[in-house]
């Protein structure tokens, strides 16, 4: 992300007694009452609109009022006809970055309360989406900052008000700067703005503190405990991962309190915390058990309701997971092709160093590496020829594997006599170093020609690995109906691949 420098500067913190509390502005006067923020940005006024017409990353001006902490913000805005929509406003703006942002976002087509620490986003809370906002259609933005609270919804300028639509916890109340904001080089439009900090506030004040009385009267109620008992066993101390979650109505809510878990005579007693939550639930362990047995988990929550639940916990299975740790030979995507090419030949040559430092290590945790294409051990050769015989004594026990396509070719454009000469590379190795070479790798292209079943079959390659462009060959995997996986493809003269 670049950072930019903040060019206004912002006014003293200090409210005065009997001042304004409300800034109202459309723009029939000028763009006097505004200050840049974050970049200079092209913005212009006039027609009362505030416009902005990109040329940054991120671009802002911030309201000629003194710096608020609780705060009511309501904007018509509208996008242009530019490649990217995202615009909205900002509130608690520091000197050094640091502000809350509520804005629509294009790729999801929703409305988003980003925190920024600085310059670095951190916490994003999105709407469910579907606004459906488009270029040229006047749309109200509102958001609040009530204590540790910001709200936010948007709807058309003709529309009905709905109830808020995103909201999250933001823990620095200081007062800062309220503005406006266009991301990405959005074309944005800006009329009929209102901040108050005064009377709206406190109506909203009273209005939040009497929902969350209702929602925790709501909370005693309905709270329930989900426990589930997860496949992984921790090695060091054969102890089972169990994850517990509270619920509401369906969603996960997570909170602090205590927690008590008893299985087969074993009690653990300890507090957890919200912001200890995460990847789908508070993980506690107990010993994995030899037989099937009751646990039964309790959980006192914050709010003073007391959850219990029990499940049946079976002895797990035990799995083994083989993976293909490799790079992928997409020469020319992120950078010019002869970069990319000794790039990846560094990559090889740091994987020869790996499976050396871990020679003495057991045989499951020592370093493996695949070669995807046979062009990529082509360029480490040209380009290491010291390294060759180390490199090719670890293909040759086992411990990097060659895989027999010269490219990643799109084979469904490809003639027969380049499909052929794509394998000519891997026999070559075969013959000078020795080396067994009877898997293939093509990835990210459209499809699959079918003639290359019969022809890795022949060439001594019964089994390949597939991946698909995710984007252009979604038919392949991400369709209802499409072919299981692993499965055996049959070529036009009957031969068949382990695909």
């Amino acid at each position: 992300m670049q950072l930019l420098h903040l060019s206004c500067v912002l006014v003293h913190m200090t409210t005065f007694a009997g001042a304004a509390s409300v800034f109202e502005d459309d723009f029939l006067n000028g763009p006097g009452r505004w200050k840049p923020f974050l970049a200079e940005g092209a913005w212009t006024c006039s027609d009362g609109m505030l416009a902005t017409r990109g040329g940054e990353e991120y671009a802002g001006r911030l309201a000629d009022i003194p710096p608020v902490g609780d705060v009511l913000v309501d904007i018509e805005a509208r996008c242009g006809d530019s490649p990217r929509r995202n615009f909205g406003l900002t509130l608690r703006a520091k000197a050094d970055h640091s502000r809350v942002v509520v804005r629509y976002y294009d790729r999801k087509d929703a409305l988003e309360i980003i925190l920024f620490d600085r310059d670095k986003p951190g916490h994003i809370e999105s709407s469910a989406g579907g606004l459906g906002i488009q270029p040229g259609v006047w749309h109200h933005i509102k958001a609040a900052a009530i204590g540790d609270l910001v709200l936010a919804k948007c709807w058309p300028a003709d529309g009905v008000e709905p109830d808020w639509q995103v909201r999250c916890s933001y823990p620095d109340t200081e007062p800062g700067a309220v503005g406006l904001i266009a991301h990405d080089g959005t074309y944005a439009d800006f009329r009929s703005v209102r901040m108050d900090w005064g009377e709206a506030v406190d109506g909203l004040r009273q209005g939040i503190a009497a929902e969350q009385k209702a929602y925790l009267a709501h909370l005693v109620e309905n709270l329930a405990l989900e426990v589930e008992p997860t496949p992984f066993v921790l090695r060091e101390n054969n102890a089972r991962r169990i994850l517990l979650r509270p619920m509401l109505d369906g969603e996960v809510k997570p909170m602090d309190g205590k927690v008590s878990v008893r299985c087969g005579g074993a009690a653990q007693e300890y507090a957890v915390r919200a912001g200890d939550f995460s990847a789908g639930g508070w993980a506690v362990h107990v010993a994995e058990p030899e037989k099937p047995m009751t646990l039964d988990v309790a959980f006192e929550a914050g709010s003073g309701r007391r959850l219990e639940a029990e499940c049946r916990l079976e002895p797990a299975t035990p799995w083994t997971f083989y993976m293909t740790p490799h790079t992928h030979y997409d020469i020319g995507y992120t950078e010019p092709q002869p970069e990319v090419i000794e790039r990846l030949a560094r990559d090889t040559n740091d994987a020869i160093q790996f499976c050396e430092d871990t020679a003495d290590w057991p045989a499951e945790s020592r370093y493996r590496w695949t070669v995807e294409v046979t062009s990529l051990a082509d360029h480490f050769i040209r380009r290491h020829p010291d390294q060759v015989e180390r490199f090719m004594q670890l293909v040759r026990e086992g411990r990097i594997e060659i895989c027999g396509y010269y490219l990643n070719m799109p084979t469904e454009l490809t003639g027969h006599e380049e499909t052929i000469r794509c394998l000519y590379y891997a026999q070559h190795l075969r013959e000078r170093y020795g080396v067994r070479i009877d898997t293939v790798m093509i990835d990210d292209v459209p499809g699959y020609g079918w003639a290359l079943a019969d022809l890795f079959v022949d060439a001594g390659m019964g089994r390949a690995s597939f991946r698909a462009n995710a984007i252009r060959g979604q038919f392949l995997w991400y369709r209802e109906g499409a072919v299981p996986r692993p499965f055996y493809w049959e070529g036009p003269a009957g031969k068949r691949l382990f695909t």
